[in-house]
């Protein structure tokens, strides 16, 4: 189920990896359910469903990434900003068992991503493995990324040379993985500052407390 989260993340530049994150202790933290008094819609990634605010954020339907839910904020048509959710399949391991393992497998597909926070969350009894990252291309995750195979020369010329990748803005990124019943679910969001941050949590936690198998 790694693989498979960080593969489809990588398909379309909206997750990214983890730099120097063992040492890092998981941690327990309780989140506030918010009032859902707003306009939502509805989206499924085939086997689970979800509400979303519809005022904030509209579903991009046509696009050509491996991802069955790709949301976008409301009168824009910028990937900069936007919330993925993965295909579910079964669960393979405990959730404290995965996100211990994230950092590693995660290290070993991409090198352009610091992890900066990992948690296990608790949202209205739903657990929840949590982590963000920031996203920056630097010349030394360039070449560890090219000693790991995991970016090629043949890649970075493609998007443009070295200073191309370079002159990429910073991203953060906020990952939410849990289980239902015998499901996982992974929704991503991607943003470019804490200015946008808020809103990104919203509409994530919206899609945790609505999620129901279909």
């Amino acid at each position: 189920m790694t693989k498979k989260i960080l593969t489809t993340l990588l398909l379309s530049t909206l997750i990214f990896s983890l730099v120097g994150c063992n040492d890092k202790k998981v941690e327990t933290k309780n989140m506030n359910s918010i009032d859902i008094n707003f306009n939502t819609k509805t989206v499924s990634n085939g086997t689970v469903d979800f509400d979303y605010p519809s005022d904030e954020w509209v579903e991009l339907k046509e696009h050509s990434y491996n991802i069955p839910i790709l949301l976008i904020p409301a009168g824009t048509n910028s990937l900069d900003v936007n919330i993925n959710v993965m295909p579910s399949e079964d669960v393979e391991m405990p959730l404290e068992k995965f996100l211990e393992s994230l950092p590693i497998a995660m290290e070993q597909l991409a090198t352009n991503s610091t992890m900066d926070l990992m948690e296990i969350r608790s949202l209205n009894n739903i657990e929840i493995a949590y982590n963000e990252n920031t996203i920056k291309y630097t010349e030394e995750n360039i070449e560890k990324g090219l000693k790991k195979g995991t970016l090629t020369e043949q890649v970075i010329e493609q998007s443009g040379g070295r200073e191309a990748l370079l002159n990429i803005p910073e991203k953060k990124q906020i990952q939410m993985t849990f289980y239902l019943d015998k499901k996982d679910v992974t929704i991503t969001g991607t943003y470019l500052d804490d200015s946008q941050k808020e809103m990104v949590l919203k509409a994530m936690t919206t899609m945790v407390q609505t999620a129901k198998l279909k």
